[in-house]
């Protein structure tokens, strides 16, 4: 699943801007980035760094099993969110 699919079997709101190779992943209803935080600080608990405010930037250097840590640290982010209500 891609974030916004992850984020939807969260029942957490997101909204993504950005080219597909720099996305945005910014939450609904998060005017202080509480809950980007909360999302960045599980990530990188889980193994990849994300920032809360900023595009993130994917390369070809990024293997397929980089890219599927980053999803499997994006889904304890977002579990991380679902807790907070």
């Amino acid at each position: 699943l891609a974030v916004d699919g992850l984020a939807a079997r969260h029942g957490v709101g997101i909204r993504q801007s950005g080219p597909a190779q720099m996305p945005l992943v910014l939450f609904e209803d998060d005017a202080d980035t509480r809950k980007g935080n909360a999302f960045c600080a599980a990530a990188l608990r889980a193994g990849a760094y994300f920032h809360p405010r900023h595009n993130m930037f994917l390369s070809c250097a990024h293997q397929p099993a980089d890219i599927d840590l980053a999803l499997q640290a994006a889904d304890a982010g977002l579990a991380a969110v679902a807790r907070m209500g």
